[in-house]
């Protein structure tokens, strides 16, 4: 009952604001919502939980960082802020964008089965799944496992694009080299009714699922090179209407009369 007072308070505090702010503080709402912020409303939205956006505004560096003499206007901004930016947020269409550096080498197997194999560690080693944090409020953190991303830890390639893959990368057979897993994540389930230890992270844990994942070269290299990239079977659709270009998206006006 108290959360719910003061998230109704927080919310008429923010409306009187809207009505006696100047422009160039209006302007201020617009400011796009980070990553980490989208990973905090996926777990609010899937967990069922009511935001307390006094206590994520002040646990984030913005607050902490602005003078004391500022700070309760800087609350009421970023209270808007991330209040518009969570009655936007549907976790079910908007996905997190999550990325991996990683290690990657290119084995051929007696078979004669080509594979393209990461590691997180440098050399190899014996891989867990990677669990990403988050900050939450009070020096909490939110926990994202993502299902079966290991299982793209090895994985078979076939003889006609091995080879350009692997000039795309200039590397060798069995030489490991630095690359980045770039993910589109589906958050679909958290759990909020207490904090739980994975490995030996402690927070509070939300699960996603992999839309769309990519190996890609460093951004150091000039350009975007990707060696590979996969779509899950229920993202396609969505998928296939994002990347196409907008002059086909379209019907021209002269179709619509044939």
């Amino acid at each position: 009952m108290v959360i719910q007072l003061r998230f109704y308070f927080s919310i008429l505090c923010v409306l009187i604001f809207i009505q006696s702010a100047p422009v160039y503080a209006i302007d201020y709402f617009d400011t796009k919502i980070t990553d980490d912020e989208k990973a905090v409303f996926a777990f609010l939205r899937k967990g069922d939980v009511i935001p307390d956006y006094e206590a994520l505004v002040k646990s984030g560096h913005i607050y902490r960082n602005t003078p004391l003499k500022y700070r309760d206007e800087i609350l009421l901004q970023e209270e808007l802020r991330l209040g518009r930016g969570y009655s936007e947020f549907n976790p079910d269409q908007h996905f997190l964008n999550v990325e991996l550096p990683v290690y990657v080498k290119f084995l051929t197997k007696d078979s004669g089965e080509h594979i393209v194999v990461f590691s997180l560690y440098d050399g190899g080693g014996p891989d867990k799944a990677p669990i990403f944090d988050y900050p939450y409020t009070h020096d909490q953190k939110i926990l994202l496992l993502v299902d079966d991303i290991m299982t793209f830890a090895k994985l078979p390639v076939p003889d006609e694009q091995y080879g350009a893959i692997k000039d795309k990368a200039r590397a060798s057979e069995g030489e490991w080299f630095r690359s980045l897993l770039v993910m589109r994540v589906r958050v679909y389930k958290a759990d909020s009714k207490m904090p739980q230890r994975v490995e030996n992270e402690m927070g509070w844990v939300m699960y996603g699922k992999i839309a769309h994942i990519r190996c890609m070269l460093p951004p150091s290299y000039s350009g975007e090179v990707v060696l590979w990239d996969w779509v899950a079977p229920w993202h396609e659709a969505t998928y296939k209407e994002e990347t196409m270009p907008e002059d086909k998206k379209y019907p021209h006006p002269f179709d619509l009369f044939k």
